[in-house]
């Protein structure tokens, strides 16, 4: 609740854990690659586990099942029993109320069905009848899924930030492990749906807080690049596993055993993944702090004189805190994290709500023909805003991104009206495409606006917004059913140039980019002048006894080594 109350983080070390550069500290490496990797797989876990309702709740024939005193046989039954729809094809959710009089007419709806036996296995709809009035149990399944996001997301944001990254991140993946495995061995629709809770409610988690912790220990110069392209691989592999699978007909809980499988992978990489050493700055625990920098320092093959000169430099600006003071405060004075947070929050519900608003279109469920121009379009557009986030500001891009989707969803909600179907997939792939760019961005970009203390918080938060927007934007659906599917493309375009509109209540540009800029401004002959004078430095002999020597056999990791 920092954010909330940000009187709160006058305590928490806030301008010394965002004084440095990881790249000063500890370099770059592998102790970050595996991170990056590790930060992937979740992604792909958490769009697997999204895709998997798609794959197990498909379509498939039914009709009226025959009642257990019977005597017809079953073609008697469906010749008899199941009236025609006005295309000729048998009615799914009535039957005759009088089968054995065939003049009479009056039908009444179906208590039970029988399923196409080929595809009945496949598929929840047939093990639990969601079908006819019991389809809505699968929008209930949808709202679970999104609650369950928003849920754990706002719960475990606040943990991170008081209790550590890794605590939190480990509690999830246990609980992710053994809910997909308990969904496998479900009997009925309510506990499969209550399992569902954690393993979605798990797998949000399990996918943001990654993102946090490779943003903390990632350099400046390459943090959105390495959160950008651990969403792109994710996304690309779990595009691949949706297509793959869609077409293979297996019964629907070997599926979710490849799920399963799929889950255990992130079991050995716990022993690799360490807490944020900024996050440990700023809670003032610096010793904890020193060992994951050495340990970084080391896997990275990084000196390790200047990760404890650095850790030295710490904690003397920690001393200095209180001379601070009013910088701080002006930094948490009045509206300004709240603010952001607001603002950040309505921006990622607008752009879910958008997105979501295309996902439940009938146009964008019909045509199978769009994964790969899709799949192709959104790496293209993945492409093109890797390379403006490395010339110009991120919340330059975010908002022209933001009114690019808004006049989409507008040209939409006019051809999806005019009834222009060629046209409308054409926009439908854009928009697609703009939005998974578009949410990464916000997602780093709400990493680099809040310090440390409270980005967990913060980022979850906005994580949260978005499935909320998820939420409202099932309502299309009912639009849907009225003819009016336009209106949803309408609103979610109105709220996207209302964010773009709030965006200008934020920074032009985030601490890190400022950085960026005073590093780029210094000459290059400069730059390496320094290097150069660093590396002799590092490599000159000390005579015994000078103030140098003295100093650095003071912080020598042998010494430290002993005093950890």
């Amino acid at each position: 609740m920092n954010v909330l109350q940000p009187s709160r983080l006058l305590s928490k070390e806030l301008l010394t854990c965002e004084s440095f550069d990881c790249y000063d500290d500890f370099g770059h490496g592998p102790f970050q690659r595996r991170l990056l990797l590790f930060r992937s797989l979740a992604f792909f876990l958490m769009n697997a586990n999204s895709f998997v309702l798609h794959l197990i709740t498909s379509d498939v024939g039914h009709w009226c099942k025959r009642p257990p005193h019977s005597n017809m046989s079953a073609a008697s039954w469906i010749t008899s029993a199941i009236p025609l729809e006005s295309d000729g094809s048998l009615s799914r959710c009535l039957r005759n109320e009088h089968p054995d009089e065939p003049n009479n007419t009056n039908t009444i709806p179906c208590e039970e069905w029988e399923f196409e036996q080929e595809l009945a296995s496949t598929t929840i709809v047939s093990e639990w009848n969601l079908v006819c009035q019991r389809r809505s149990l699968i929008a209930v399944l949808i709202l679970v899924h999104n609650g369950a996001c928003a849920a754990f997301a706002i719960a475990a944001g606040s943990l991170a930030d008081n209790g550590g990254r890794l605590r939190v991140l480990m509690a999830a993946i246990i609980t992710l492990v053994f809910s997909t495995t308990a969904t496998c061995l479900s009997d009925s629709y309510v506990v499969y749906a209550s399992f569902k809770f954690f393993v979605w409610g798990s797998a949000a988690v399990t996918m943001a807080l990654p993102a946090v912790a490779l943003f903390e220990v990632t350099t400046h110069e390459n943090r959105p690049r390495h959160i950008v392209l651990a969403r792109t691989v994710g996304v690309v592999f779990s595009d691949l596993w949706y297509v793959g699978w869609t077409p293979v007909q297996l019964d629907w809980k070997l599926k979710q055993t490849v799920l399963v499988l799929s889950t255990l992978l992130l079991l050995p990489a716990l022993p690799y993944i360490e807490e944020s050493p900024r996050w440990l700055t700023g809670q003032g625990r610096l010793r904890s702090a020193e060992d994951v920098m050495l340990s970084a320092a080391k896997s990275n093959i990084f000196p390790t004189s200047s990760t404890a000169w650095l850790h030295n430099k710490l904690k003397g600006d920690m001393s200095t805190n209180a001379a601070r003071l009013t910088t701080i405060q002006d930094l948490l004075h009045g509206l300004s994290i709240r603010q952001r947070a607001l603002v950040l929050c309505f921006s990622f519900f607008s752009i879910t709500l958008a997105a979501f608003a295309i996902f439940f279109s009938p146009l964008h469920r019909r045509s199978v023909w769009l994964h790969l121009p899709s799949f192709l379009t959104t790496l293209a557009v993945y492409a093109v805003m890797h390379v403006l986030i490395r010339r110009l500001t991120m919340l330059a891009v975010i908002r022209g991104w933001f009114m690019a989707i808004g006049a989409l969803q507008c040209l939409l909600s006019l051809t999806v009206g005019a009834g222009f179907l060629l046209v409308s997939e054409v926009l439908l792939i854009l928009a697609k495409a703009f939005y998974y760019s578009g949410s990464v961005m916000c997602f780093v970009y709400a990493m680099e606006l809040f310090p440390s203390a409270v980005r967990g918080t913060a980022v979850c938060w906005t994580f949260a917004c978005g499935r909320l927007g998820a939420v409202v934007a099932s309502v299309s659906l009912v639009l849907q059913k009225v003819g009016r599917e336009d209106a949803a493309f309408h609103f979610s375009g109105a709220l996207l140039f209302a964010s773009v509109f709030a965006m200008g209540r934020l920074p032009r540009e985030t601490t890190v980019e400022c950085a960026k800029t005073d590093a780029w401004r210094v000459p290059t002959v400069i730059r390496r002048h320094m290097d150069h004078m660093k590396q002799t430095l590092e490599g000159r002999p000390e005579e015994p006894g000078s103030p140098m020597s003295s100093h650095e056999g003071a912080n020598s990791p042998g010494k430290l080594a002993i005093k950890s």
